[in-house]
């Protein structure tokens, strides 16, 4: 999100149009999250392959299949799941991709709920650092996101 957003910043500061530099940064972020996803897993699995003493030509094989198979069974399940049940409904809340919409249009408008964010912030840490770090990403969501999908 914080990539997103200075990208954002980024765009518009240099005379792009807010939609296309929503539009970009989006983009932008997207890239960089599945880059850094793949690399953690290749990671994982590089070594988990090596405690159980996998070859590397079966498992570089079984890297590439997963790599193009994984996004294709997941966009095909999104449209099912959006036609279904329209995305961001009651039905099928989308809490991620409603911060990630009020932190654009608060950008945008100039109305960027900073104590929302601060409070999550400073929560997220002082859970973090007591040791229930996954408590942490909770109570942040929970800050961010309207109180109806947390």
């Amino acid at each position: 999100m914080t990539l997103i957003a200075v990208t954002i910043l980024v765009l518009v500061c240099q005379g792009l149009g807010d939609k296309a530099a929503i539009v970009a940064s989006i983009m932008v972020g997207a890239s960089a999250c599945v880059a850094m996803a793949q690399a953690t897993d290749l990671m994982m699995d590089l070594k988990t392959a090596y405690l159980v003493g996998a070859t590397p030509r079966k498992q570089q094989a079984g890297q590439f299949l997963a790599a193009w198979l994984g996004p294709l069974v997941i966009i095909v399940l999104i449209f099912v799941l959006h036609e279904a049940y329209t995305l961001g409904s009651d039905k099928l809340p989308a809490p991620q991709g409603q911060a990630l919409a009020s932190m654009i249009e608060g950008i945008r408008g100039g109305d960027v709920p900073y104590r929302k964010y601060l409070a999550g912030a400073v929560i997220g840490v002082l859970l973090s650092a007591t040791g229930i770090g996954g408590w942490a990403s909770r109570s942040v969501w929970g800050f961010i996101c309207p109180s109806a999908s947390s």
